[in-house]
């Protein structure tokens, strides 16, 4: 894991709307039928037309195999609730926002690509928590609470210093056990450079000892961050979790340019389609492109 600043890109491939099913188009209701819409639904003519069906297999196979190995630069679970509400506002205006020169299955598949990508995370995690030794996961959890309490104290006692807290932003993100050994390694080399400010807090246990802690955790947990990379169950599950993550950014993107030009005369009906999240900085995961990745 790298905390260079550079911006994870997304390799944008062809549509695979022409490979996959397509389900059958519904008929018109009769006249006596009551249309079948949520109350808050805009109303829109009715035209007949065919969903299409999500085929994950497909869409991962269109991706490039580098994207294996760029990890997600947003919490999965953020992008995901993100994608969910991009989706229901898309639904809201398909039939109109499909006359536009666009990638319909965008349209349609955001929301299972969003449940795809947040499957594969809970696989990733469950993962890394099965090869983790017994003995080990207490000792990951104290890390995290070190971490917390670390980061917190530091974000305040140090918010006029615009140099650490753009580190700092950078260790908010990522859960990998990598991710975690060089966050604590970074919060501990911050904390004893200001000694005075941090002499302040009380952290659990004191606040010496708590720093001393992190930094013999991190020292033990270093170690076993070498056997999850090479542990096959745990890295095909992140492969895995990074492609379901980049077929979401990639209908994300196209959803959004649709919306933002359909609603380019009306900004306020964009507020539905808004990031709710920033990157930070964590950028490029620190496990390198293999020679062939799969």
């Amino acid at each position: 894991m790298a905390k260079a600043a550079t911006k994870t890109t997304v390799k944008r491939t062809d549509s695979t709307a022409a490979s996959i099913k397509r389900a059958t188009p519904s008929k018109a209701p009769s006249r006596l039928a009551k249309p079948s819409r949520a109350p808050s639904e805009a109303p829109e003519e009715f035209e007949p037309q065919t969903r299409v069906v999500f085929n994950l297999d497909e869409a991962i196979r269109s991706l490039s195999p580098d994207v294996a190995w760029l990890p997600p630069e947003v919490p999965v679970d953020l992008i995901v609730r993100e994608a969910e509400q991009v989706a229901r506002a898309a639904r809201a205006h398909r039939n109109k926002m499909r006359k536009l020169p666009t990638k319909i299955d965008f349209l349609d598949t955001l929301e299972p690509r969003a449940h795809a990508l947040a499957a594969a995370d809970e696989e990733y995690r469950a993962a890394r928590l099965a090869r983790l030794k017994a003995d080990l996961r207490p000792l990951r959890e104290e890390a995290e609470v070190l971490k917390r309490e670390l980061l917190t104290a530091a974000q305040f006692l140090l918010r006029d210093e615009p140099q650490i807290l753009a580190q700092l932003s950078a260790v908010s993100d990522g859960d990998a056990l990598d991710d975690l050994v060089e966050d604590l390694n970074v919060l501990v080399t911050i904390a004893k450079s200001r000694p005075s400010k941090f002499s302040i807090v009380d952290l659990t246990g004191g606040t010496q000892k708590a720093i001393a802690r992190a930094k013999e955790i991190a020292t033990r947990l270093a170690t076993e961050c070498e056997g999850e990379r090479h542990d096959d169950a745990v890295m095909s599950a992140m492969r895995k979790r990074n492609r379901c993550y980049a077929l979401v950014v990639q209908a994300l993107e196209e959803v959004r340019a649709v919306a933002r030009f359909y609603f380019r005369n009306q900004p306020d009906q964009l507020l539905p389609f808004g990031f709710v999240y920033r990157v930070t900085g964590r950028g490029r995961s620190r496990y390198a492109v293999p020679t062939q990745a799969g």
